[in-house]
């Protein structure tokens, strides 16, 4: 991303946030990673104020962990005949 700026006295502001996150997912290890996410501003300082480009950096201190769950082939067929069961029973009303 290429910022232009035509003005004087511009300020940049980047805030980063960082997330530690485990993914877990079956028959295989678990994967340790972080997830990110940014925001941007841009304002025009007055002359008191100190133009720049700031970063700022939150590390959160809560650990989030993602489990994949596969369902078995009777868990899926119970869910389907009950999905069936529920728009049989709602054309006849």
């Amino acid at each position: 991303m290429t910022l232009v700026t035509f003005t004087d006295f511009i300020a940049y502001q980047y805030f980063l946030r960082v997330v530690p996150t485990t993914y877990i997912a079956p028959r295989s290890e678990p994967l340790h990673t972080n997830q990110y996410s940014v925001t941007h501003y841009e304002r025009q300082v007055s002359h008191q104020g100190v133009p720049g480009i700031f970063f700022k950096f939150d590390i959160e201190p809560v650990r989030l962990t993602v489990i994949q769950r596969t369902t078995t082939f009777g868990q899926f067929f119970i869910r389907y005949v009950c999905v069936l069961g529920i728009i049989v029973l709602d054309s006849y009303m």
